[in-house]
């Protein structure tokens, strides 16, 4: 605060242990706040330093803290596990199931080309050279997909290479089986 004479601080640590937790210290006044907080910091240490039942809790081992788990209190441990965390995550979904390796029915006996139009990393999608007459041929914007599992080539598949393949349906659409690139 601003005095007559410039600035004082005082300072109170409430998690110190015992009777520290409720002392307060003034610093002498200073010319700038900070040089005040800096002066009130000086006089706290000073006191806690001069007292040997501190110096003695200081130099304990600390001790093991435990957990508890069950109130869910606070950011700490346990959280999310008490009423009202969180604002509405997931409320009124089923939780997502990883699709995993869907049945397959091979379309196709004869291999199939296109142009691998884009690759993903993992996946990617073909572009059929010609339209197929299946029910499935309409899901994904008519692409056919394409695992990394599938592509047999020992290069890495990258967009704009033809490609051979026999063509499968499952329940998401076209898929592109025993893939390789051509030429």
């Amino acid at each position: 605060a601003q005095t007559v004479g410039g600035w004082q601080a005082t300072l109170s640590m409430p998690g110190l242990p015992g009777q520290w937790a409720t002392l307060a210290w003034a610093g002498e006044v200073g010319t700038s706040e900070k040089e005040a907080q800096e002066n009130a910091c000086e006089q706290a240490m000073a006191a806690i330093q001069a007292d040997p039942s501190f110096q003695q809790q200081m130099a304990a081992p600390p001790k093991a803290q435990t957990r508890n788990l069950a109130k869910g209190k606070g950011k700490g441990f346990g959280k999310g596990m008490g009423k009202g965390k969180g604002k509405g995550k997931d409320k009124g979904k089923a939780p997502r199931q990883p699709m995993g390796d869907l049945p397959r029915q091979r379309v196709s006996d004869m291999p199939m080309s296109g142009v691998l139009a884009e690759w993903k990393g993992s996946f990617g999608w073909i572009e059929m050279s010609e339209q197929v007459a299946h029910q499935a041929a309409g899901k994904n914007r008519g692409r056919v997909y394409l695992h990394k599992k599938d592509w047999e080539a020992m290069t890495a598949p990258a967009p704009g290479t033809g490609v051979m393949f026999y063509l499968y349906a499952d329940s998401s659409g076209l898929g592109a089986d025993s893939c390789q690139p051509v030429g």
